[in-house]
């Protein structure tokens, strides 16, 4: 609900990935481990991102931990 009603998360989320996707550019392979993980959201809209290269999708891995492993699905 928090995330819904303040839109900060989401344009930081738009920000870094803007940002995964410039430093990214061109690789093959992406590794991107989140250090607090429990909103999916920001993967999601990376996902679309990394699908839209013009040479398509780079293979993709994402890591996220959490104290807590039931905020992650554990």
């Amino acid at each position: 609900m928090f995330f819904e009603y303040f839109p900060y998360l989401k344009i930081t989320f738009v920000i870094v990935n803007q940002v995964i996707i410039e430093a990214m550019e061109g690789e093959k392979i992406v590794h991107v481990v989140n250090l607090n993980a429990d909103e999916p959201t920001q993967w999601r809209a990376l996902l679309r991102d990394f699908s839209a290269r013009p040479k398509g999708p780079p293979h993709l891995r994402i890591t996220g931990v959490h104290q807590q492993k039931e905020r992650i699905g554990v």
